[in-house]
């Protein structure tokens, strides 16, 4: 297997529920993308690192992030898997790859460390937070159909997939429909994907409020 690993981090999406477009909306003084794509700088075993963008703010991305590690900046397609296929094929030297949010900008390299590590004996490792609320499933018109029991995970990234098996899943998984979670398409091959304990600060910001609270975890690392 070649050596090193390369981080996709996916920003191409249309920040609807935000209200505006998040992916550079500053956070002590930074684009929140950049907060997401910062541990994957700074950690040595990432040798490539690809990002991916809507087509009409590449130039704007392009001329923010340049630098050794980042091999591509690319636009993404009509669905996630499409935009993390896009940015698959960018990839040059790495035996391992990882997946990640642009709007998870709370994300530590302790967490990246911890999926690589996995990575040695798992095709497949992905960070998980345990539900802690009761879940309900409900119908069309918001009547509860059942309740589910326990052993629930939330699923966060980064997501980790040897490079071989991602390859196989791309070339055997229909990507015709929306995938909201990459290693889906592992689990669509029929092999095991391993979870790990994510961090409750690794938050994924959808709404304003999302916005604040990672505003807040970033401000009090940073003894700000």
């Amino acid at each position: 297997m070649p050596e090193g690993s390369a981080c996709i981090i996916t920003a191409a999406g249309t920040s609807t529920r935000f209200g505006e477009d998040k992916i550079f909306k500053p956070i002590l003084g930074r684009p929140l993308v950049e907060w997401s794509l910062k541990p994957f700088l700074e950690y040595p075993e990432i040798t490539e690192i690809i990002l991916v963008f809507r087509a009409e703010v590449l130039d704007r991305a392009r001329s923010l992030f340049k630098g050794d590690k980042i091999r591509a900046i690319v636009s993404g397609g009509e669905t996630r898997e499409l935009s993390v296929l896009n940015g698959f094929r960018e990839i040059k030297d790495a035996g391992y790859v990882l997946v990640h949010d642009g709007d998870r900008p709370c994300l530590t390299s302790q967490l990246v460390r911890r999926v690589l590590e996995e990575l040695k004996s798992y095709p497949a490792v992905i960070p998980a937070c345990p539900v802690k609320e009761t879940i309900k499933a409900c119908n069309s018109e918001m009547l509860v159909s059942r309740t589910l029991g326990k052993n629930y995970w939330c699923a966060q990234t980064p997501q980790g997939f040897k490079r071989e098996i991602l390859e196989e899943a791309f070339q055997e998984v229909e990507l015709v429909s929306e995938i909201p979670d990459d290693s889906e398409l592992v689990e669509k091959l029929g092999l095991p994907v391993k979870v790990i304990r994510g961090e409750e600060t690794n938050i994924k910001v959808t709404t304003p409020f999302d916005f604040k609270i990672a505003e807040m975890i970033l401000k009090e690392r940073a003894g700000a």
